[in-house]
């Protein structure tokens, strides 16, 4: 049986001792989750997606990503999955997949034109849109209480930057795993 990548990096990595060795005490850099922005943002956009996703199934009949998805196309009717997909920061399978739940359910429908399929919502997906707004912004309102305007517009203002630095971080993990591949090449 053929060794995994996860093997390979594994055994060759091994401290004296070997992979029995049990690690009990804390590791001095290990990265805390309280001073790494990754870790907030993702436990703040874990919990706002999940409970969105909750009260939107149980108020609308719609998830999350459905919700995101529509209202995307309520800004940009017309685009196209690879679009939204890049729009939501989200993987082209879990569009398609939420695609096809809201054409199923008549919440868009799929106009097929040469070279694209353009994504519209229905007057039904338009009424639920609608509806879901005011909510979302009200969960926000919860998210932010306590924060003055000011804070509000400059915590925004780094969210945008942050975002803006995407492209740069996807190309910089492009480099890194390029990297990982000569590197596997030249052992």
């Amino acid at each position: 049986m053929a060794e995994s990548a996860c093997d390979q990096r594994a055994s060759s990595a091994l401290p004296p001792g070997g992979a029995t060795t049990v690690q009990r005490e804390p590791l001095t850099d290990a990265i805390v989750r309280a001073a790494y922005a990754p870790s907030l943002i993702t436990s703040i956009a874990n919990s706002f997606m999940y409970g969105g996703s909750r009260v939107y199934f149980q108020k609308f009949g719609v998830r999350i990503n459905e919700w995101r998805v529509m209202n995307t196309l309520a800004a940009r009717p017309g685009a196209v999955a690879t679009e939204i997909a890049t729009a939501l920061g989200l993987d082209k399978g879990v569009i398609s997949r939420t695609v096809s739940s809201l054409e199923k359910n008549k919440l868009i429908i799929i106009e097929r034109e040469v070279g694209a399929k353009r994504l519209y919502l229905t007057n039904v997906g338009v009424s639920i849109q609608r509806q879901i707004v005011p909510l979302s912004r009200r969960r926000l309102q919860e998210l932010l209480k306590g924060f003055s305007d000011a804070e509000t517009a400059e915590f925004m203002g780094y969210l945008g930057r942050a975002t803006d630095n995407l492209q740069n971080l996807r190309e910089f993990d492009q480099e890194l795993i390029h990297e990982v591949g000569q590197a596997r090449e030249t052992a």
